[in-house]
């Protein structure tokens, strides 16, 4: 269990106010932290990481203090199991793939499992400066599990990656979270992305911070999401997509390896999807 209640001075392009961030998490959840930016998404990542100290409140895990502003608690970063996957990556240059993730943990086998689970085991020799933006991405991943983190925080770790690369990450995400069943906290501003992995969204709206059960619902509520269905004929069935024949029209969909289970080459399904609801301002008459 992971519980909090933190308050925040953020200096805004509104002016300065006093974010409250209350939620209360049990194992498995992934919550999605949603909102314009400086919001505070990333601001409250760093409060819970230990990186940022709060103006007051608390913070419990697993019922220990790891910070409380009237009994003066607040453990340093070293002694908080988080395990933080930042925009930028943030590995060691000068280490290989192996040596970064061992500086993360001494258990060996779990650094192998998560090597195999995330295709990295023919990159372990090599440095960052030699992998590309989704390969570097899957390292700082596997870094952060490797620790077995009380909670895991993500800070829009797909934004740097191209649509394939991301949907292929989205999948890795939500496989490693269902394996794992680690508690998580994500930072994102993709919609489609947060229906498909968070099982809670946290909206940071000015001084409030409201978290909604279904992030579908909410989404819909606000005329920002549509939800779209298709029939078709399967095609072909890849590792992390399927294709269908819709009508005269081949269409790919990206799909987790646990959907297509029961699937195969040649049956009808439908494949319910959710995209934005396109927002339209007129500009100018030319």
């Amino acid at each position: 269990m992971i519980e909090f209640d933190l308050y925040k001075q953020l200096e805004t392009t509104q002016g300065c106010i006093q974010l409250r961030a209350q939620m209360e998490l049990t194992q498995g959840d992934l919550v999605a932290i949603y909102g314009p930016s400086g919001a505070g998404k990333t601001t409250l990542l760093r409060m819970l990481a230990g990186l940022t100290k709060p103006s007051k409140g608390y913070l419990k895990v697993n019922a220990i203090d790891w910070y409380n502003s009237k009994t003066k608690v607040n453990l340093v970063p070293q002694k908080r199991k988080v395990g933080f996957v930042f925009q930028d990556y943030a590995l060691f240059p000068n280490m290989t793939v192996l040596e970064n993730l061992r500086f993360a943990s001494t258990n060996m086998e779990l650094i192998h499992q998560l090597l195999k689970e995330t295709n990295l085991v023919n990159l372990q020799a090599k440095r960052p400066a030699e992998l590309s933006g989704g390969q570097q991405q899957r390292v700082a991943l596997v870094r952060a599990l490797a620790m077995q983190p009380s909670i895991l925080l993500l800070d829009e770790p797909l934004s740097a990656l191209n649509y394939e690369l991301r949907q292929a990450m989205q999948t890795l995400i939500a496989n490693l979270h269902q394996r794992y069943t680690m508690t998580t906290l994500m930072v994102s501003h993709d919609i489609p992305e947060i229906v498909q992995l968070a099982t809670k969204v946290l909206v940071l709206k000015g001084e409030k911070a409201t978290l909604y059960h279904d992030p579908i619902a909410y989404f819909k509520q606000q005329n920002l999401l549509q939800e779209i269905q298709v029939e078709g004929i399967v095609q072909a069935i890849k590792k992390n997509s399927i294709q269908l024949k819709v009508g005269t029209a081949l269409m790919t969909f990206v799909l987790p390896p646990s959907t297509k289970k029961d699937i195969q080459v040649g049956d009808k399904i439908s494949i319910t999807s959710f995209v934005l609801q396109p927002q339209v301002s007129k500009i100018d008459r030319i």
